[in-house]
């Protein structure tokens, strides 16, 4: 079986050591399995080296380090924890789509709360408008109320004024009347000519002798 060598390296080095040669990912496990959730074997960490025995899908089967008694597994390492290897681009653009998608998801939960935001200052200035509106229409129909009020109080107060000036020259006039004697006034005529002269019918309408 032909065997490569799978060099555990840095986040930072990304580059192919030499032909045949991967380089894994800092902190990378080795599980009894090839499934996420199996059992971790052992954590690389950077520098260690391991002999890829074969590849299954997007899992490298590859020969752990001596154990304290000499003896050694093997192990699963999956292909995205290993820089330079397909799996391992695939994984960072998977994880770049899914950033993007993220980040477009929380923009857009941005936006829609902006835009309740906008739709909520939007009705309260509405409703203030509205109020507004409202009082203002109230406080001109109040004048107009008052407004009546006062045309009427005007009113009345000049038909009073009319009414006390017409007592005023009534009241004049019957005082001037009282102080011009009368044309009807009786005159009374010396005892002595009445009995001198008749007087004739025609003044009182009948004859009256002496």
């Amino acid at each position: 079986m032909h065997l490569r060598n799978l060099i555990v390296g840095s986040l930072a080095t990304v580059a192919l050591f030499a032909p045949g040669t991967h380089q894994a990912l800092a902190q990378t496990d080795a599980r009894s399995r090839r499934q996420p959730g199996a059992d971790v074997l052992l954590t690389a960490s950077a520098g260690d080296g391991f002999d890829v025995l074969n590849r299954e899908g997007e899992w490298y089967w590859v020969m752990l380090p001596p154990d304290a008694h000499g003896g050694r597994r093997s192990g699963w390492i999956h292909g995205g924890d290993v820089e330079g290897s397909e799996f391992r681009a695939a994984a960072q653009q998977k994880a770049l789509d899914e950033a993007q998608a993220k980040a477009e998801k929380e923009l857009q939960k941005i936006e829609r709360q902006h835009a309740r935001e906008a739709a909520d200052e939007g009705r309260r200035l509405k409703q203030t408008q509205e109020a507004a509106a409202k009082d203002a229409a109230l406080r001109a129909k109040q004048q107009e109320v008052e407004a009546r009020e006062a045309a009427e109080e005007n009113r009345r107060l000049r038909q009073a004024a009319e009414q006390l000036e017409k007592a005023r020259r009534e009241y004049e006039n019957s005082i001037k009347s009282a102080a011009v004697p009368s044309s009807t006034s009786t005159y009374i005529l010396p005892l002595e000519t009445i009995s001198t002269r008749s007087v004739a019918a025609s003044d009182f309408g009948e004859t009256v002798q002496p």
